[in-house]
C-alpha cells in the first residue's frame, strides 16, 4: 500500500480528482500526479474525490483530514463536465471557489487535458493551469511554491502569492489569470522529454471491487501523442508526434507487477507501438492478459489478435468515427470499408468474443447519406462475419460520441449540432441496427454533450 500521508511533511498537498474514486485511481494521469508527487521530499499527500452518490460532497480515499488543511491544491482533470464537480468540493470545503475572494492558503493548481487546451473556462477558480504534460516541471512548480512557504501561511499571504504566481508564469508553461495577459495569449503545450524513459504507469491498483478496471489489470502507457492527427482531436493536435516508451523500460515495469491478472497498454497510438507483438509475447510469458486501449486497422495483423486470444483478452476496439469516404477525407483519416470488415473478422476467427466500435455523430457537414454508410458498414458486418451463426460467441458493441468542437483543434471553431440535431442522428443509428443479432448500440447523452461543448 502507498503510504501517501505521514504527518511528517513540511506541507500538506491535495491531489483532488473531481470525480469518482474509481475513474480516478483507474486512470494513469491521477495516478502520475500522485506518483510525482510522491517523489517530491516533504510532501504530504491526501487524496479527494467527488461522491455523486453521497449527494455531491468530496470524499477522501483513507487519508484524513480536510481539503481546507491544505497548503496546495493539486487537481487533475481530463473532462470538462469535472470543473463543475470541482466548485462543488471547493464549496463543500469551506473553500471559497472564486480566486479573488481567497485571502489565504490553499492555493489551487490545475492540470490536465481538457484545461491544458482551453483554461479560461477555469480562470476565476484556478491560481494557474499547467499547459500539458506535467511530469518534467511539475516538480519545480512545487519548489518555487515551497520557497514562499512560511510567508504564504502568515499576514505577507497576499504578497507571497503574488512572488509564486509570477514565479509560475515566468516559467512559461503555465496559464495564471492574475499575471498572462490574455489577449495575443497563445497556449503552448508542455511536452515530457523523458517519457520513453518514464512512461506513466500505476503506482497503485484501486481493489477489484472499487476500480472501472475490475478485473485488476495493471495500466502503462506504452505510447503518446499521435502522428495521425484527426481534424476534431485534442491528442493528435497538441501533443505532438506519437512517442513511444523504450522497450526494456515498459518490461521492467511489467515484470514488477505481480498482483494484476492482466496488463493494459494504454496510448492514442498504442496499436502502431513498433514492438508490440514482442511486448504482448512477453506478458503472456508471464501469464498476464494483455488488453489495448485501441488498435489501429492497418495495423492489426491475424498474428497480433491471436496472441492477444491466447492472453485471455476476450475483447478489443476499434475507432472508425465514420464510415462515409467523404466525411473521413474531411476528418483526415481514411479506412475503407473493407478492411474494416476484414478486421473484425479476423478478430473473431482469432478468438475474441467481443469488438467495440466507436463512431462520432453530428460531424460537420454530416448528413443522412454519411449516416446511411455507417449504418450500412454494421449490416454488412453482421452479414459477412455471420454474428448468427456463430451462436453468441461473437459480440459486436457499436458506441456512438457526439461530435464536440475543441480549442486546440483545426476544427475549434466549426458549428456543433443543437440537442435535436444530434437527437436525430443517433436515432437513425439506432435504429438502423436495431434486429442484428449480436448487435448492441449505445451514444453519449447530447444534453451532456452540449454542455461540454459550451465548457471547450
Amino acid at each position: 500500500m502507498v503510504d501517501y500521508y505521514t504527518g511528517r511533511g513540511t506541507f500538506n498537498a491535495a491531489a483532488v480528482f473531481p470525480n469518482s474514486f474509481s475513474v480516478g485511481m483507474g486512470g494513469l494521469g491521477y495516478q502520475t500526479l500522485l506518483r510525482k508527487l510522491l517523489e517530491y521530499d516533504g510532501c504530504d499527500i491526501r487524496r479527494f474525490f467527488f461522491d455523486e452518490e453521497a449527494g455531491g460532497t468530496h470524499i477522501l480515499a483513507g487519508d484524513g483530514g480536510s481539503l481546507k488543511e491544505a497548503d496546495i491544491v493539486f487537481v487533475s482533470i481530463s473532462y470538462e463536465l469535472d470543473y463543475i464537480r470541482l466548485a462543488k468540493m471547493l464549496i463543500d470545503a469551506g473553500i471559497a471557489p472564486r480566486r479573488a475572494d481567497r485571502k489565504g492558503l490553499p492555493l489551487i493548481f490545475i492540470g490536465g487535458i481538457a484545461p491544458s487546451v482551453n483554461p479560461l473556462p477555469l480562470f476565476e477558480i484556478a491560481d494557474a493551469v499547467h499547459m500539458g504534460e506535467c511530469e518534467g516541471v511539475l516538480h519545480s512548480y512545487v519548489r518555487r511554491f515551497e520557497d514562499h512557504l512560511k510567508t504564504l501561511r502568515g499576514p505577507g499571504f497576499i504578497d507571497a502569492r503574488d512572488a509564486v504566481l509570477g514565479e509560475w508564469a515566468g516559467m512559461g508553461t503555465a496559464f495564471v489569470p492574475d499575471v498572462t495577459v490574455v489577449d495575443g495569449w497563445t497556449p503552448r503545450w508542455t511536452i515530457y522529454e523523458d517519457f520513453a524513459n518514464d512512461p506513466a504507469h500505476f503506482i497503485h491498483i484501486a481493489a477489484p471491487a472499487d476500480s472501472v478496471w475490475s478485473d485488476s489489470s495493471f495500466l502503462v502507457e506504452a505510447s503518446r501523442g499521435c502522428d495521425v492527427g484527426c481534424n476534431f482531436c485534442l491528442v493528435g493536435n497538441n501533443k505532438g508526434i506519437c512517442r513511444n516508451a523504450d522497450f526494456n523500460v515498459l518490461t521492467n515495469i511489467i515484470k514488477r507487477e505481480t498482483t494484476a491478472a492482466g496488463i493494459g497498454l494504454v496510448g492514442s497510438s498504442v496499436g502502431s507501438y513498433p514492438r508490440l507483438k514482442e511486448i504482448i509475447e512477453f506478458c503472456t510469458s508471464l501469464k498476464l492478459r494483455v488488453g489495448l486501449s485501441s488498435l489501429n486497422l492497418r495495423n492489426t495483423s491475424d498474428e497480433l489478435l491471436q496472441l492477444l486470444a491466447e492472453s485471455g483478452e476476450r475483447k478489443v476496439t476499434f475507432a472508425v468515427e465514420s464510415a462515409s469516404t467523404r466525411l473521413q477525407k474531411e476528418i483526415g483519416k481514411l479506412i475503407p470499408s473493407e478492411l474494416v470488415i476484414d478486421r473484425v473478422k479476423a478478430a473473431y476467427d482469432a478468438g475474441i468474443k467481443a469488438v467495440k466500435l466507436y463512431f462520432i455523430a453530428g460531424l460537420p457537414g454530416e448528413g443522412q447519406p454519411d449516416i446511411e454508410d455507417s449504418i450500412q458498414l454494421i449490416n454488412d458486418i453482421s452479414e459477412q462475419v455471420n454474428l448468427r451463426s456463430r451462436g453468441g460467441k461473437a459480440e459486436l458493441d457499436v458506441s456512438a460520441s457526439c461530435f464536440v468542437p475543441k480549442a486546440g483543434t483545426p476544427w475549434e471553431g466549426k458549428a456543433m449540432l443543437d440537442v435535436n440535431g444530434l437527437r436525430s442522428r443517433l436515432k437513425m443509428m439506432r435504429d438502423g441496427l436495431s434486429g442484428l443479432p449480436y448487435v448492441s448500440f449505445n451514444s453519449e447523452s447530447p444534453e451532456m454533450a452540449i454542455f461540454q461543448g459550451i465548457l471547450s
